[in-house]
């Protein structure tokens, strides 16, 4: 009963009608793809928190997150960011609303860096401009998650790579960090991985 409880504590910050459709998203996916749901459940987790309505970037131009903070005051959108690396920050904005989200990712799509969307936080360069209305929807988004993963993994077929493709894409790894943040989340919520 503990670890139900620990898996599902991130889905207490949304309503519980997302909540429930983010849960069933994750079983059917994993049916479907015949991904193991711990493995879908722990990428979620790692990218986004669960969030459905989320967008993040990295760049590395203070001034535009200054002004981008500012412009953000007072609206529907919840506007952070945080050191990413040496001279990088990682941009977060969200909402409660699909629609609103809907609305500022066609408005950051065609800025010159590549944007993250949603749960599984799907990269820009694995959509179209026209998916972002659906993106926001957690059964699209996490199926789309679950084709990365399997491109992944046959090009792989070793869970580290198949992992750090999902994160990295298909250039070649020097570093397994994110491999390394998945298994000890994935530890965390599951137990030791045999």
């Amino acid at each position: 009963m503990k670890v139900i409880l620990v898996l599902f504590l991130p889905f207490l910050l949304f309503s519980s009608d997302i909540k429930q459709e983010i849960a069933n998203s994750l079983k059917i996916v994993s049916y479907q793809s015949e991904l193991n749901i711990g493995i879908l459940y722990t990428i979620a987790s790692i990218e986004s928190n669960f969030n459905p309505y989320i967008i993040s970037f990295v760049t590395s131009d203070i001034d535009l997150l200054k002004k981008l903070e500012n412009g953000f005051k007072d609206t529907k959108y919840n506007f952070k960011y945080s050191k990413y690396g040496k001279k990088q920050y990682l941009a977060n904005i969200s909402s409660v609303s699909e629609k609103a989200m809907i609305k500022i990712a066609d408005f950051f799509w065609d800025m010159d860096f590549n944007i993250d969307f949603g749960i599984m936080q799907i990269s820009k360069q694995n959509l179209t401009k026209s998916e972002t209305k659906y993106i926001f929807n957690p059964l699209y988004n996490i199926s789309k998650s679950s084709s990365i993963l399997t491109s992944c993994n046959e090009k792989y077929k070793d869970l580290k790579n198949v992992i750090e493709c999902y994160n990295k894409g298909f250039v070649k790894k020097n570093k397994y960090n994110y491999y390394a943040k998945f298994q000890h989340n994935y530890n965390k919520f599951f137990g030791v991985k045999k």
